[in-house]
């Protein structure tokens, strides 16, 4: 029996819609047969437009990813799909002509001198204003709780796509944006990444907890509750559908991506 590990998420029930998608259809922009969605447009082929949710991100996030890495099995695309006016994908290097990001960006990667999201925000404080003193509440970089508009020191985050060595080549076009390391979590990935551990998350798992984890600071500096809707839960809603499809294929302990260990 499938064990659900998203429970603690609050992720739309209507991923289980899925199931009643039969037949491939075209995708609007390439034409090409597509079951869900197409991994190289990164558009929703029409018998799914009014099942997946839309997500609003409270900063842009760019996708740098490895023109090698192939299409059909990342996971940037779940992004691109759900957030799509906040979420752009790039590819290295024939995107990087295009790439000029200020001091209000952060990179998401084990790079030179990295630190935890926690102690980024201690060293560039989040600055707080009323409602009535803040004209715009819906700019990227700025969070409303409360009556509380929160303005973070970064309106965007960039997260590199590839293997571990493809990675390492694009960090050294990105080495200069301050890195950010997330708390360790337990990927729920099913797709093996030999000699990794376990909390090496795919990439939509990276975003969301990146998302995660602002909101809970947040939330924890303003002493309020997040009674809020998680909206942003909604960024695993492919990645959960895809989920329910292996482990209806696979038994979860037979798969090696799951017995990865925790550290190496």
């Amino acid at each position: 029996m499938e064990e659900d590990v998203f429970s603690q998420y609050q992720i739309s029930d209507k991923w289980k819609l899925l199931d009643n998608i039969k037949d491939r259809s075209k995708c609007s922009i390439c034409n090409k047969s597509r079951k869900y969605f197409c991994y190289t447009c990164y558009v929703p082929v029409s018998c799914v437009l009014n099942i997946i949710p839309e997500v609003t991100l409270p900063i842009q996030i760019d996708i740098i990813k490895h023109k090698r890495e192939i299409d059909g099995k990342s996971t940037s695309v779940h992004a691109a799909l759900l957030a799509p006016k906040d979420v752009a994908i790039l590819q290295y290097p024939d995107d990087l002509s295009s790439l000029s990001y200020n001091n209000r960006t952060i990179l998401i990667y084990p790079g030179k001198n990295p630190c935890s999201l926690t102690k980024y925000f201690e060293l560039q404080p989040i600055y707080t204003s009323s409602v009535k003193e803040q004209k715009e509440t819906t700019e990227y970089g700025a969070i409303l709780i409360s009556g509380q508009v929160l303005k973070l020191p970064f309106d965007k985050a960039v997260f590199v796509d590839g293997t571990w060595n493809q990675s390492k080549a694009m960090y050294g076009c990105l080495k200069n944006l301050p890195c950010i390391v997330l708390k360790s979590r337990t990927s729920q990935f099913w797709r093996h990444q030999k000699n990794s551990p376990r909390w090496y998350l795919a990439t939509i798992e990276a975003i969301h907890q990146l998302i995660d984890e602002i909101y809970q600071y947040c939330y924890t500096i303003t002493n309020t509750s997040q009674t809020k809707l998680r909206d942003h839960d909604n960024l695993l809603f492919f990645f959960r559908y895809m989920y329910h499809i292996i482990h209806s294929f696979y038994d979860h302990n037979s798969l090696l991506s799951y017995r990865r260990p925790l550290n190496l």
